[in-house]
């Protein structure tokens, strides 16, 4: 992956490839030559009505999937570093915006624990 160095690559993209979507959770496998990025966006209101009393599935019950797979992504390790060292960069770069919003989301979770 280059850092938008490369101004005269010629890209296409669909539809689907340019549709951004929220990832909640980001589960890795990795093996001695790749790692895979995948994206979980979560469905809370699924999980609040597949909530029973009971904590084994129930038979003959279809519960409703509380999470959807919007994208995987594969990498070697070589270009997961450099990935990396861009993340870090583009972190160190924008530090307040990082802190600022760290630190709303923080809020928001304390101000929600303290309603349970």
């Amino acid at each position: 992956m280059e850092e938008q160095k490369d101004a005269n690559l010629a890209t296409y993209a669909d539809e689907h490839a340019m549709r951004l979507e929220f990832a909640d959770i980001v589960r890795v496998d990795a093996n001695a030559e790749r790692v895979i990025l995948t994206f979980i966006q979560r469905y809370p209101e699924a999980e609040a009505a597949n909530r029973t009393e009971t904590k084994p599935p129930i038979p003959g019950v279809q519960y409703m999937p509380n999470g959807r797979i919007v994208s995987r992504v594969v990498v070697s390790w070589p270009h997961l570093i450099r990935i990396r060292d861009m993340l870090n960069k583009l972190i160190s770069e924008r530090a307040s915006d990082v802190v600022a919003a760290a630190q709303t989301i923080m809020g928001g979770k304390k101000a929600i624990d303290s309603e349970k």
